[in-house]
């Protein structure tokens, strides 16, 4: 009895080790979460039947898709609650002189929840992921669980934050973040969200740019206050400056070779 996928029906190994969104996926807790599938026999880890129903067309964000994520993992638990939310935005090559006015339609959304067992907060937690692509408003992915993860200090309340995830990630981008994107775009061309709840009085978004030729570290690191819009950063790991971007740009443009 392992656990199932709803699309390509495919069977997952035991004890395959599975990072589900990077980086502070769990709700803030940063570059912690790796989660162990582990075989299952309760039914109620079964992952729900046919295929799921899509957004409309327009694109998704944290906030819109929600409910759909919502109603598929309480189809699979009814009392399945949202523990960790995360997006992941591609941004285009060609990054313009200003701060972009709009987040682009490319990139995932990836909601992780779970039923909560106060009696035993030891004990491993079921868990359900939905994984959505953005543009498309699609769910692409969903995967039913065991984590051995405990439940983070206080949950998300998406439709609750005066800054939602999209002003949040418009803000990381006028606070440094179109600069660093600017100064090596084919290498930094994605950023990812998540949702910080560790501290149960002071929720933020956690925006964090990638560099490609620095793989085992973010770039640039933003915090956005959720109720608030105060913006802590930017923090950088990799420098905007780090050098040798033209030659790689020159590099990834070159035809290659057999």
């Amino acid at each position: 009895m392992s656990s199932e996928r709803v699309r390509g029906r495919s069977t997952w190994p035991l004890a395959l080790l599975v990072s589900v969104v990077g980086t502070q996926l769990l709700l803030g807790l940063t570059g912690a979460a790796s989660w162990l599938v582990t075989q299952v026999s309760d039914p109620a880890l079964s992952v729900p039947a046919g295929p799921p129903p899509d957004l409309a067309v327009g694109g998704a964000t944290l906030e819109t898709g929600l409910p759909l994520a919502l109603t598929r993992a309480q189809i699979w638990n009814r009392g399945a609650q949202l523990v960790a939310a995360s997006g992941h935005v591609d941004w285009p090559p060609d990054v313009p002189p200003l701060t972009p006015a709009e987040v682009p339609g490319g990139g995932w959304l990836t909601f992780v929840f779970a039923v909560p067992d106060p009696e035993h907060p030891e004990t491993p937690l079921p868990t359900y992921t939905v994984k959505m692509e953005r543009s498309r408003a699609d769910i692409v992915d969903e995967q039913a669980l065991v984590s051995g993860i405990p439940l983070p200090p206080s949950v998300p309340l998406l439709d609750a934050y005066p800054i939602p995830s999209t002003q949040a990630i418009l803000l990381a981008e006028e606070n440094g973040g179109t600069e660093y994107r600017r100064a090596c775009p084919l290498q930094r061309h994605i950023s990812r969200i998540s949702l910080d709840t560790t501290d149960p009085a002071r929720h933020r978004w956690t925006v964090t740019y990638r560099d490609d030729r620095f793989p085992d570290r973010n770039g640039m690191l933003v915090r956005i206050d959720a109720m608030t819009g105060e913006v802590d950063g930017p923090e950088m790991h990799v420098p905007r400056d780090a050098g040798a971007c033209e030659e790689a740009a020159l590099l990834d443009q070159a035809p290659r070779h057999a």
